[in-house]
């Protein structure tokens, strides 16, 4: 996916993962970087007839079929529903207090608040 915002395009073919947030939901959240070095994030849900699923809503009414397969998930979605891809650039601190607090247990994230002010 290609997105171009204030004249920066973001690909998501070229750029590097550097880090996943786990949300425990159907939302993925990645830290990546382009060959230039800047920095987004990359926000992977869902749409229903175009409309994007607020966070943390469950899927699995959307979903027809669910299997198992030895390299993962493989779902097949109900009409209407769509993966939608949401692209944020993010300043180099930014991107360093995503690293951080995706790798800290959640008890945490408070006082790295306060360690980043």
């Amino acid at each position: 996916m290609k997105q171009t915002i204030n004249g920066i395009t973001y690909d998501t073919e070229k750029s590097k993962t550097l880090c996943q947030c786990e949300t425990g939901s159907i939302l993925s959240i990645d830290l990546r970087q382009t060959p230039s070095g800047r920095f987004f994030i990359l926000r992977a849900t869902f749409s229903v007839k175009g409309r994007r699923l607020p966070d943390g809503t469950p899927l699995t009414k959307f979903i027809r079929k669910y299997t198992v397969r030895s390299r993962g998930r493989l779902t097949e979605l109900a009409p209407g529903v769509a993966p939608l891809h949401i692209i944020r650039p993010v300043t180099r601190r930014q991107a360093l207090a995503f690293a951080i607090r995706a790798q800290l247990p959640s008890t945490f994230h408070r006082d790295l608040a306060r360690f980043l002010k």
